[in-house]
């Protein structure tokens, strides 16, 4: 995984053919096709997916799912859990993280990952939010209230 502060460092300045440099994702232009390409780090929007579950609910960044039933939420989980983030030294870049994958299905974090890219590009951010009045819920505590119910 490029890390965000190296990754501006990497490409060109914007031009003709590089167009836009996000956050570790950028755009160029396909002069032949005649479009614009946008490029993105996977390993680095897929280990910000995976960073949202974990954030407390009261902080910026918390991930909550849709009302849907139990089946729809563990068919969301097992896609996100399809792939596992792996490191390894590699000589003249230092540590290097990546994504590897364990099952096939892992279609919807692509699409998550991807969205979430997406979204910063048009300016979508994390924001403060007022603190909830009433207690909130982690992961772990609403699946253990789900089963014991």
């Amino acid at each position: 995984m490029i890390e965000k502060s190296r990754y501006r460092d990497l490409l060109p300045a914007t031009g003709s053919v590089v167009r836009y440099i996000g956050e570790v994702y950028h755009m160029h232009r396909l002069r032949d096709a005649d479009i614009d390409l946008i490029e993105v780090n996977a390993d680095h929007w897929k280990t910000w997916v995976h960073q949202r579950p974990t954030t407390p609910l009261s902080e910026p960044g918390a991930m909550t799912l849709f009302q849907a039933d139990p089946h729809s939420h563990l068919s969301l989980a097992k896609h996100l859990t399809a792939e596992r983030q792996t490191s390894e030294f590699l000589s003249g870049k230092g540590i290097v993280t990546k994504w590897e994958r364990i099952r096939c299905n892992n279609h919807w974090f692509d699409a998550v990952y991807n969205t979430c890219a997406a979204g910063h590009f048009v300016g979508v951010r994390l924001y403060e939010e007022e603190p909830a009045s009433e207690p909130t819920q982690s992961w772990g505590e609403m699946a253990r209230q789900q089963r014991d119910t």
